[in-house]
């Protein structure tokens, strides 16, 4: 936030806030928080398919039961949002991608596998129904193996290396 309070007026325009007055930023930062966090809140919800669901930890029973419940326009919603919010990672994924065409390459550039975390690993986080997942709803739990590949956590690990919860699939 002292970022934005700190911009000149050029940047603050090249930004879309030609004008604003973020001088409250250094005079009231707690309450300047709250307004971004509220503003931030609002533009991302369409790509939240999980606004009905509280952001916390829940275990994986709760959160089935959760689910189970909504109403047929929630479960809209959320397809609608699912959608959405995969079309902007894969378009993060892609945008991350240095050399789209490497020399002696033929065919199509793959980006796979690529995780996003959301969670390290916790005491309690897993995929049994008593354990919890991540207060990101829209994130999976998964496990590494020393080879570093993503392995679906009911997977026999040769050598656990690394779990959490996080954007794992992006199909």
């Amino acid at each position: 936030m002292f970022t934005i309070g700190d911009f000149t007026p050029s940047r603050l325009g090249m930004l879309g806030m030609a004008g604003a007055d973020v001088s409250a930023i250094h005079t009231d930062p707690r309450a300047e928080y709250r307004q971004f966090h509220a503003w931030l809140a609002r533009r991302l919800e369409p790509l939240d398919p999980g606004a009905d669901l509280p952001a916390r930890r829940v275990t994986n029973k709760v959160h089935r039961d959760q689910i189970a419940a909504r109403t047929l326009d929630e479960r809209q919603a959320s397809v609608q949002a699912t959608e959405r919010l995969r079309i902007v990672i894969n378009r993060i994924v892609v945008g991350s991608i240095v050399d789209s065409a490497p020399e002696g390459s033929r065919g199509d550039l793959v980006a796979d596998e690529s995780i996003f975390d959301l969670a390290g690993p916790g005491a309690g986080l897993g995929t049994r129904p008593e354990k919890h997942r991540g207060a990101a709803y829209f994130g999976r739990y998964y496990v590494r193996d020393r080879r570093a590949v993503p392995l679906p956590s009911r997977d026999k690990l040769l050598r656990s290396a690394k779990p959490g919860s996080g954007l794992a699939s992006l199909q």
